[in-house]
């Protein structure tokens, strides 16, 4: 296995990792236990993971798609399988709600 290949294995373990995150919050929230310690640790924890994992795609994206290097044969079927995990993780855990808050949506539904 080479460095790429880790690298890779490391962003998805670190994906997986927040996923784990925000299942154990919804169990916290759904069992009452929004405010306890464990809860605020699990959710410390869970944006220390997304800011680590975007960064670590951040910097693959840069790698990849350098102007000056031809880089995009290194796209294969990890690489593609991250980058649809990542789309469906950042649409997931977008602010929906300030986004329709404060769109043009919300201009033309209340006219």
């Amino acid at each position: 296995m080479n460095f790429y290949e880790s690298y890779i294995y490391l962003i998805v373990t670190t994906k997986l990792l927040f996923l784990l995150c925000v299942f154990t919050h919804l169990y916290y929230k759904v069992n009452g236990e929004m405010d306890s310690d464990k809860d605020k640790k699990i959710i410390i924890l869970k944006n220390q993971l997304n800011f680590i994992s975007d960064i670590l795609i951040s910097f693959l994206f840069i790698y990849i798609f350098n102007p000056y290097t031809n880089n995009i044969g290194l796209i294969n079927k990890r690489t593609t399988f991250l980058f649809f995990i990542f789309g469906i993780i950042s649409l997931i855990q977008a602010e929906w709600t300030t986004f329709i808050n404060n769109s043009f949506i919300k201009y033309f539904y209340e006219n």
